[in-house]
């Protein structure tokens, strides 16, 4: 199941567990570990939005919703975030006289797409082993 074991093993449990486990929004706080690894996920999420086509942030919104919701004032953390990280790019086109700022993906993101996609095979390892438990009871 693992290729690793011992503390390694635990950690990834946790780190995945993390990962997939959004907490209720009562116990959520900005510093919690489970949040910054969830807005991770949302991180790739956003990336493969833009992946084939270049898009603004609304569009971006409405392609994730059928999948995961997201507000906007995390879309724009991200998206900054990821411009930061050279994951993306950003150019501002005039639209109905208006500004409206397009992300595209740089090769960047699209490697962290690809990672992502590498170790998606361990998690659902990890998902399974954390779930084995709960499915005996």
């Amino acid at each position: 199941m693992f290729r690793s074991s011992g503390l390694r093993s635990i950690v990834c449990v946790v780190v995945f567990f993390l990962m997939i486990r959004r907490p209720p929004r009562s116990t959520q706080s900005r510093s919690s570990a489970a949040s910054d690894v969830y807005k991770r996920q949302l991180e790739v999420c956003v990336l493969a939005v833009i992946r084939n086509k270049p898009s603004y942030g609304y569009q971006i919104i409405k392609d994730m919703k059928p999948y995961v919701e997201i507000s906007e004032s995390t879309l724009y953390t991200i998206l900054k975030r990821l411009e930061d990280y050279e994951m993306l790019t950003v150019k501002t086109v005039e639209h109905n006289s208006r500004l409206r700022k397009y992300y595209h993906i740089t090769n960047q993101g699209l490697k962290r797409i690809e990672e992502y996609k590498r170790y998606w095979p361990d998690m659902v390892a990890m998902y399974q082993f954390i779930v084995r438990e709960e499915n005996k009871q």
